[in-house]
């Protein structure tokens, strides 16, 4: 999965995904689906939900989605996030959020053709954590 990773230009190590496949196994309402193509890992997509305050269902977020490159094109990603929806409608939320950076244009038509709208009203402020900080 980290070459997936990778095609993405996120340089990840083993085991770091090992330890966020550990966490996010202690959530029930957080998920990683993962599509299998002739054998091989073609892609994945994770899914968060995020309690919230002023809404009981809560917000669902996707926060990975990669499609390896000899598998795009063939619906991979489709159904990945078809069944990030099914699941979303089961924990439940309302709404599902999904962020991709500026130059992915083919990305913004991928979700744009599954009925999600651009919003322009994020802010993101980088932080160091504080084990960092001590270290420094």
């Amino acid at each position: 999965m980290t070459s997936l990773f990778g095609e993405l230009d996120y340089a990840v190590e083993a085991q770091d995904v090992a330890a966020a496949f550990e966490m996010l196994s202690r959530y029930p309402k957080d998920r990683v689906f993962v599509a299998v193509v002739d054998g091989g890992v073609a892609g994945l997509i994770a899914f968060h939900l995020t309690p919230l305050l002023h809404d009981p269902l809560g917000l669902g977020r996707i926060t990975a989605l990669v499609v390896s490159e000899t598998a795009r094109g063939r619906g991979v990603g489709g159904l990945l996030v078809a069944e990030v929806e099914r699941f979303a409608r089961t924990v439940p939320c309302r709404r599902i959020e999904v962020s991709s950076r500026e130059y992915r244009q083919a990305a913004h038509r991928f979700y744009r053709n599954r009925g999600y709208q651009d919003d322009d009203r994020r802010f993101l402020k980088h932080i160091e954590p504080a084990a960092a900080m001590a270290a420094g």
